[in-house]
């Protein structure tokens, strides 16, 4: 995982920069999704995420959840087209988990992509996504910060 900034980035994901949001693929098909460590850290402490309902189908950068913090509210844009399959469960009682594990027990939503292969030009993955993330963090001079475990 890279670090720059104190934003953390792990490298087996996908990423869309512009929209803060991360992806991983998983064995059945389908796409974990959550808010980078840029975003959690623009958003503040979570306080509620309501996810699209299971069987809706998105175009990307659609939005499938909203997030609700202290300053903000705003979607979780989809990094795929495709249907809402899944939904982080714990963040109905946990919200915060996306500020405490962005990558892990934080993830939003779960999508099974229809256009991966069409649309996977369109978003960066691993080192790629790293360096870009590193140059945009470092141009604005942004720290990234978790809420303690």
């Amino acid at each position: 995982m890279a670090t720059i900034n104190g934003c953390d980035f792990p490298e087996d994901l996908f990423y869309d920069v512009e929209e803060n949001v991360w992806g991983r693929l998983e064995p059945d098909g389908t796409l974990v999704m959550g808010m980078t460590d840029v975003a959690q850290t623009k958003a503040g402490q979570i306080l509620h995420v309501k996810p699209k309902k299971l069987g809706t189908v998105l175009e990307r950068k659609k939005s499938a959840a909203t997030v609700e913090s202290g300053k903000w509210v705003g979607p979780v844009p989809v990094l795929f087209t495709g249907e809402v399959v899944g939904h982080n469960e714990v963040l109905k009682e946990e919200p915060i988990m996306v500020n405490k594990e962005p990558y892990g027990a934080g993830w939003v939503v779960r999508i099974r992509p229809t256009r991966l292969e069409e649309e996977k030009g369109q978003v960066l993955y691993g080192t790629a996504a790293v360096k870009a993330y590193g140059e945009k963090v470092q141009a604005e001079n942004f720290i990234c910060f978790k809420c303690a475990k």
